[in-house]
């Protein structure tokens, strides 16, 4: 028995079948790619990783030499070996060329990541420095462990294949390789699909579940205080200081423009197409924004702060702040905010 949609009639069931990327004859470089670009903030929100690099030259070795995407775990500085697969994969194939990319990336060092990193972002002007200001983690350190996420696409030709990519990947956990799989079922209504189309169904599981590290990761992470998403972030701050930053959240989402959030141990910053553009600060019942703007920018909402105040001034320049106890004037604030963010893009 599969998954059975509720129709419009609500007591009637509808079929919802998976499907084979593989058999619909639809690359991965199309599909397994396209995704996890589109959607790594809810693919890999739990994680607490950014990708800083796609189609890496790890080994040289032609076509096959080339990993698909690089990324950076924020809380430890370890790299992220991401391999993605439709269902067609052979597991020791796909076991056996991820850890010679783990191999290959442990030899890349700051400024090899910051050259990948830069050609991700089409941009010379940004760095890792950058990317890893806003957490408590020493740079210099970055890279001192490896680790592997398997993503692959899970069909009703492939079980399994399945069963045997798991089964090496618990044996190398076992011998401590920090290795996880990301199984990608696709489901459609459709009797000869072509294509994921809208309506279509997308499940992801995490073979081991991120949210439980095992003991060799609690480790070598520590204590760390970064909160793992938004929500245990404000958990314990006051309900006036949660409503004024769901005002500026809703704020900041009518500028529709393309932006991502992520909390650090005491704020939250926001990140435009290449560098940071807002920090929002919380004190007691008050919320601070920090903004970076041009030395010789004037608004009567805004105080400039020495270039020596904080860390966020000295490191990323973030000279400007804005004390909000409520939003008397969203017009000047979205103004504020939307120059911000095209100064930084």
């Amino acid at each position: 028995m599969g998954l059975l949609l509720v129709t419009e009639n609500p007591l009637v069931l509808e079929n919802i079948s998976a499907q084979s990327l593989s058999m619909c004859n639809l690359s991965e470089t199309d599909w397994m790619h396209s995704w996890i670009k589109e959607n790594y903030q809810l693919l890999f929100g739990k994680l607490n990783i950014e990708i800083i690099g796609q189609e890496i030259n790890v080994t040289g070795a032609g076509s096959e030499g080339y990993l698909d995407f690089l990324a950076l775990d924020m809380a430890t500085g370890d790299t992220v070996a991401i391999e993605a697969k439709r269902d067609d994969y052979k597991h020791r194939d796909l076991v056996g060329q991820a850890i010679e990319y783990a191999a290959g990336v442990a030899r890349f060092n700051l400024e090899k990541l910051n050259e990948i990193y830069r050609a991700y972002m089409d941009s010379d002007d940004t760095n890792l420095e950058e990317l890893f200001a806003q957490h408590p983690y020493n740079i210099s350190s970055i890279n001192s462990n490896q680790q592997i996420m398997l993503i692959v696409q899970r069909s009703t030709r492939n079980q399994g294949t399945i069963l045997r990519l798991k089964s090496s990947c618990s044996f190398l956990r076992e011998q401590g390789v920090d290795v996880n799989i990301m199984e990608i079922s696709w489901y459609t209504k459709n009797l000869e699909p072509k294509m994921p189309v809208k309506g279509d169904i997308i499940e992801v599981n995490f073979v081991w579940e991120p949210d439980i590290p095992d003991k060799q990761t609690k480790q070598r992470r520590g204590s760390s205080s970064v909160p793992e998403n938004e929500d245990e972030f404000l958990v314990d701050k006051t309900d006036r200081a949660i409503e004024i930053y769901r005002q500026i959240v809703n704020l900041v989402d009518s500028l529709r423009f393309k932006y991502r959030r992520k909390p650090a141990a005491s704020h939250i910053t926001f990140y435009g197409k290449t560098k940071a553009f807002m920090v929002v600060e919380f004190l007691d019942e008050q919320v601070k924004l920090r903004l970076r703007l041009p030395e010789d920018y004037s608004n009567e909402l805004l105080e400039k702060l020495k270039s020596d105040y904080d860390k966020l001034t000295i490191s990323d320049n973030f000279l400007f702040r804005i004390t909000l106890n409520k939003i008397d004037n969203e017009e000047m604030l979205a103004k504020i905010i939307f120059d911000s963010y095209d100064y930084n893009s």
